[in-house]
């Protein structure tokens, strides 16, 4: 399970009206990891794709005040879904 082995923290940053996602990916002991990602509003339904780099980081911008879908995967492990939100102005999320 992805979720399980992953420590993942978010990092929210809004501003008006506009806000973004920071994502940092990494296994139990720490190491960055690779994964593909997807975000979707779950107002518009839009998605976008990205993945995180050799540092386990990605940033998704420009994004409406919303809520949204993000899901991480990566070969042999299960897919992690939680759900984000651009209207905090701060935030830091541990999963």
């Amino acid at each position: 399970m992805l979720g399980g082995l992953l420590a993942v923290l978010f990092l929210i940053q809004s501003q008006t009206p506009r806000g973004e996602i920071h994502v940092q990916v990494a296994d139990p002991s720490g190491a960055a990891m690779q994964v593909a990602g997807k975000l979707t509003s779950l107002a518009t339904g839009a998605e976008r794709s990205f993945h995180t780099d050799a540092q386990g980081a990605a940033a998704i911008k420009d994004l409406p005040y919303g809520q949204y879908r993000l899901e991480l995967s990566k070969k042999g492990f299960e897919t992690h879904s939680d759900r984000k939100s651009t209207r905090l102005n701060s935030s830091h999320l541990g999963i």
